[in-house]
């Protein structure tokens, strides 16, 4: 590992330590919440999409 990697994996290091002691949270915790958040606003962007769809067949059908 030259100077730089060295570098970069300290302040990486810094950045975690800090983070934990302001926070009370780990950077693996920060990287788990951030996941299942992601999936949560996926799951509602998808079930919000499947009711339009279905208003939309619904209406469609209400139509004939």
């Amino acid at each position: 590992m030259n100077n730089r990697h060295r570098r970069v994996e300290k302040l990486k290091r810094q950045q975690s330590k800090q983070s934990n002691d302001q926070l009370g949270i780990t950077m693996d915790q920060v990287a788990i919440l951030y996941k299942e958040v992601a999936r949560a606003l996926y799951n509602i962007t998808k079930g919000v999409g499947t009711t339009f769809i279905n208003i939309s067949e619904n209406l469609k059908e209400a139509a004939k």
